[in-house]
């Protein structure tokens, strides 16, 4: 397989697998015994610790550099930023509408690039952009929402901004390009000491442990791996813009999940949103120009 073909896999693996995550989180925080960011938090914890002995054995022949390391807690930060931001919001609207609205960060991703690097991006790829952005406002159903609804849809949307900043820093500071291992073990580290302050202080420490929590939570951690692992190693492949298009995979696996597990409606609307991600999707699949 192709450079570009393997990046377009991975781009699309992960955001299948970022789906599944908020339907596993929110299946266990419902009944109020965790937390979401608690939740997020052991996700991070379970990547670092688990990753972390072929890390430091992997660093020991390839040392980082102070300046490397600060970028990976750089990235941390906005990692555990967006968690707070998009897991936040969904105590105010539904899982699948503010994954949805979450992923406006394509569209953050492409506006970005073009602002700040004058990255060329060419017409299948700016209407690519424009269908998913379709796609998603579609999928976003104002009728099923409940509560306090602007603040729910400003968290989701901010979260969008602080994961577009994530990816387009991994980009260009290069950190795609380190051993995909070290970066995530020590990223998820640095964003599990940002969780847990951020626990801390808005008290979402206390928990109610049971059997099926302790089995959610750990396979919310190792889906979370595989989630980031071939987040990064798309980065490196195809670069944040298609990496961004490609993950749109993410609320259609979150909306067709919700309505099957946690019940959530799905309307007419909803499924013809979806077709339009996709048809974004197989459109930057196709167009092969880097």
């Amino acid at each position: 397989m192709k450079v570009s073909g393997k990046g377009y896999v991975y781009a699309l693996l992960s955001g299948a697998l970022f789906g599944i995550i908020p339907i596993l989180v929110l299946n266990i925080s419902q009944d109020g015994s965790i937390s979401n960011s608690f939740c997020i938090m052991v996700r991070s914890f379970i990547a670092g610790i688990v990753l972390l002995p072929v890390a430091c054995s992997r660093m020991r022949n390839r040392p980082l550099s102070k300046e490397k390391i600060r970028d990976i807690a750089f990235s941390g930060l906005a990692m555990a930023s967006t968690s707070i931001l998009l897991f936040t919001s969904y105590q105010h609207i539904p899982s699948g509408i503010g994954v949805t609205l979450h992923y406006t960060y394509p569209m953050v991703v492409l506006i970005l690039s073009t602002l700040l690097f004058h990255v060329h991006i060419g017409i299948k790829t700016v209407i690519a952009m424009l269908i998913s952005l379709i796609g998603i406002v579609m999928l976003c159903d104002a009728s099923t929402l409940e509560g306090n609804v602007l603040l729910g849809v400003s968290l989701a949307l901010s979260s969008s901004l602080t994961f577009a900043i994530y990816l387009l820093w991994n980009e260009r500071r290069k950190l795609a390009m380190l051993d995909s291992i070290v970066f995530v073990s020590l990223m998820s580290l640095f964003d599990t000491g940002d969780m847990f302050i951020y626990n801390l202080v808005s008290n979402q420490l206390d928990i109610k442990f049971s059997a099926n929590v302790a089995l959610i939570l750990l396979l919310v951690g190792f889906v979370g791996i595989g989630a980031i692992l071939t987040q990064i190693l798309a980065i490196k492949y195809v670069g944040s813009v298609r990496t961004s298009i490609l993950g749109t995979l993410e609320p259609i696996v979150c909306t067709i999940g919700s309505a099957l597990v946690l019940h959530d409606a799905i309307s007419f609307r909803t499924i013809l949103g979806g077709a339009l991600v996709l048809g974004a999707v197989i459109l930057v699949t196709l167009n092969k120009k880097q």
